[in-house]
């Protein structure tokens, strides 16, 4: 298995660094080769997130993940099966540390996002990634997307105990 960091900004948005939840900054490539099981050359465009892996690995080491964990195992997808109950969205987060980037949550969707800045609601940004797949264009903040999208987001903070 490879994989990386997530992708820093290089002066995209203004930006230098990688703590916000566009696209640039969120996506993370992970590389797998497991010729015994994994057809070559297979590409997954599917949801996976950093909480799959170790489901993923006991799954190929024929254990079953514990109950607690929130990741699903993504050797389905691998084998190109994908299951009917795949997400179909998921929580993202950046806490601040030290920097410009101020805390931020959101969710990722298979064609929207809604990012919300911690005491900064007039930065809120809502993308619909189909028609702007840049998210050079944000969406209003009170409109219908938004609405769906806060809906899908406190329905995700609430399944992991997400407070802040």
């Amino acid at each position: 298995v490879h994989s990386s960091d997530n992708g820093y900004f290089l002066g995209e948005r203004g930006l230098g660094d990688k703590r916000a939840l566009y696209e640039e900054g969120l996506r993370i490539p992970y590389i797998i080769r497991y010729p015994r099981l994994f057809p070559k050359g297979k590409l997954v465009d599917e949801m996976v997130i950093n909480q799959d892996l170790a489901p993923t690995f006991l799954d190929l080491a024929g254990l079953p993940a514990h109950p607690g964990m929130h990741g699903v195992s993504f050797k389905p997808l691998a084998l190109g099966n994908k299951p009917a109950d795949w997400r179909t969205s998921f929580l993202c987060y950046y806490s601040r540390d030290l920097g410009p980037t101020p805390t931020c949550r959101g969710i990722r969707t298979e064609n929207a996002k809604l990012i919300v800045y911690k005491d900064k609601p007039e930065w809120t940004s809502v993308y619909d990634l189909k028609t702007d797949p840049y998210e050079l264009n944000s969406l209003p903040a009170d409109g219908p997307l938004a609405q769906q999208l806060t809906t899908e987001l406190e329905k995700h903070m609430k399944a992991v105990g997400f407070t802040q």
